[in-house]
């Protein structure tokens, strides 16, 4: 019925809006350290995320491990059944 798929809608868009909100506060902690952060549009649409991910570590110059866990729990959420 509609309560059965509203809440898989429900529980995307609240990662969705976590994640920007998650990125915008990376964002400003790395703006008040001196680095140059990605724009924030990278976080609006999740197959973008590992791009905001890619360039953070790179502007850092910092290890890829967000980007490497980020790819590896998506990868476990599509192969492991529920």
């Amino acid at each position: 019925g509609v309560q059965t798929c509203a809440l898989p809608i429900f529980g995307i868009v609240v990662v969705w809006l976590a994640t920007i909100a998650l990125c915008a506060v990376d964002i400003s902690k790395l703006r008040q350290a001196g680095y140059k952060a990605p724009t924030i549009w990278w976080s609006f649409f999740s197959i973008f995320i590992p791009g905001y991910l890619y360039f953070r570590s790179k502007r850092l110059k910092s290890n890829y491990a967000p980007l490497i866990v980020w790819i590896l729990i998506n990868v476990a959420l599509i192969v492991v059944p529920r």
